[in-house]
């Protein structure tokens, strides 16, 4: 959370805003796959450091299945879209814009290559039947089964 919120989306110095974006790039990537860390392990990890929390203790606790871990995902997804909103209408300098140009860019690659292998390896057809249920980053980070 630390790294994807404050070096990315919050950051003014570009330098550090790519470093962190190429650390996040690397490690989210690393373990992304059917090779790497089990998936949910993957989506936990992920999950986690997408919400905001009080302190950061807190974020070593994750659950899947709790509706308000993954509430919290989609508070911190909306509470970003609405500050690249309120950023991309400001009259700021274009370094001010491009902390949350970044973050989203780094998100939408993300969400993309997750979806991409959940359709090719987790998702449930009937050719594999016997998997359980998963569902792509991109559910989780929308509210998941309780969305409105």
């Amino acid at each position: 959370n630390t790294v994807l919120k404050k070096l990315v989306l919050e950051e003014k110095d570009h330098e550090v805003m790519i470093k962190a974006y190429d650390y996040l790039d690397h490690f989210l990537f690393l373990h992304l796959g059917k090779e790497g860390i089990e998936r949910e392990q993957w989506l936990v990890l992920v999950l986690s450091a997408l919400r905001n929390l009080p302190e950061q203790k807190l974020f070593k606790s994750f659950d899947i299945g709790n509706n308000h871990d993954v509430q919290s995902c989609f508070r911190f997804f909306r509470e970003a879209v609405a500050h690249f909103q309120a950023v991309a209408r400001s009259d700021d300098n274009d370094s001010v814009k491009e902390g949350p140009r970044i973050f989203f860019e780094l998100l939408v690659k993300l969400l993309q290559r997750d979806f991409e292998l959940w359709w090719k390896h987790w998702r449930k057809s009937e050719l594999s039947s016997n998997r359980i249920i998963s569902y792509p980053l991109l559910y989780f980070l929308l509210g998941g089964q309780g969305a409105r």
